[in-house]
């Protein structure tokens, strides 16, 4: 049997079944489950939409099934870039590009989104949050977790997960600062 693949990239390890993605009728499962209500109650229909840290880009692939007018998914590994072109193409689905960018660097976005999502994403967005609120207009979705390893693989995502909803519904201003989104979540205390 051959070696699991595992993708390295300065930041962490990650295995070779950590998202679960859809291939036509038939689902793969992975660490990180399907997440198929995760954008009911948003109305993401004719709006432009980002995933940061779009990993196998299920998500964006999700966004684009719940109407998002066109997708734009970053993720820093190229390995991952290229096989969610692979799984987008395979599921026919246009009007989504998957960009090899790193999202803690100012100036990685191709433009303004109405909508962005970045899930497992923050311990990477965290030092660039400031550039990224000024990229969105409307909407944005983060969730943040700690990243701790383990003895069944390396950098298995663990701990505390909690997600900060905001948009014009939670603030007047078009962008939020790193404490003020801090802060919230402190508030918020989602989840573990």
């Amino acid at each position: 049997m051959a070696d699991p693949v595992i993708s390295r990239s300065p930041h962490q390890s990650t295995g070779n079944a950590y998202q679960t993605i859809r291939l036509g009728g038939s689902v793969r499962g992975g660490f990180r489950t399907d997440r198929l209500n995760l954008l009911s109650g948003f109305d993401v229909a004719g709006r432009s939409a980002c995933d940061l840290g779009a990993n196998l880009g299920e998500i964006s692939r999700d966004l684009h099934r719940a109407g998002a007018s066109h997708v734009d998914a970053y993720e820093y590994d190229h390995f991952f870039t290229q096989l969610a072109r692979y799984l987008t193409a395979y599921n026919g689905l246009p009007d989504i590009n998957h960009l090899q960018a790193d999202v803690a660097h100012e100036g990685f976005m191709r433009g303004q989104y109405d909508v962005c999502v970045g899930l497992a994403a923050y311990s990477y967005m965290q030092k660039n949050i400031d550039y990224i609120c000024r990229q969105v207009r409307d909407l944005m979705i983060i969730e943040t977790h700690e990243v701790r390893a383990s003895a069944g693989m390396p950098g298995t995502f663990s701990g505390s997960s909690r997600t900060l909803l905001t948009g014009t519904a939670a603030s007047t201003a078009p962008s939020c600062s790193l404490a003020e989104a801090g802060e919230l979540l402190d508030r918020l205390a989602l989840g573990g």
